[in-house]
């Protein structure tokens, strides 16, 4: 199963992204196997012709390609804010340990006068 779902990815050249948007690929793989299923049960008992089969059946696949795209973007997006907020939180602390170093030693050398 898993296999069978790899290769589906790789035709649709669905870009794979560790590891949150694997969840995004496996959502995107079970709703292309519904829309399969649906189209192949109105071909049968409805007689659709195939080219009007096959041509909205591409057009479901192109569009569920790119909304899954659209949100592995939206993971991903996700993750570099996470990652800009963890930048910021450590230049912060090194611009508090630069500014409490000096005033630390200030304070030694002030002692030390005392004494």
């Amino acid at each position: 199963m898993v296999h069978s779902i790899m290769v589906l990815l790789q035709v649709v050249k669905v870009p794979m992204v560790e590891p949150a948007a694997v969840v995004v690929e496996i959502q995107m793989v079970q709703q292309i196997i519904m829309v399969v299923r649906v189209t192949l049960q109105a071909h049968l008992h409805h007689k659709v012709p195939t080219e009007v089969m096959v041509d909205l059946v591409v057009m479901v696949l192109v569009v569920l390609v790119v909304e899954a795209e659209l949100q592995v973007l939206l993971v991903l997006t996700e993750e570099v804010q996470q990652l800009q907020l963890l930048e910021v939180w450590m230049v912060e602390m090194e611009l508090n340990q630069a500014l409490l170093v000096p005033l630390f030693i200030t304070q030694v050398v002030e002692l030390q006068d005392q004494t």
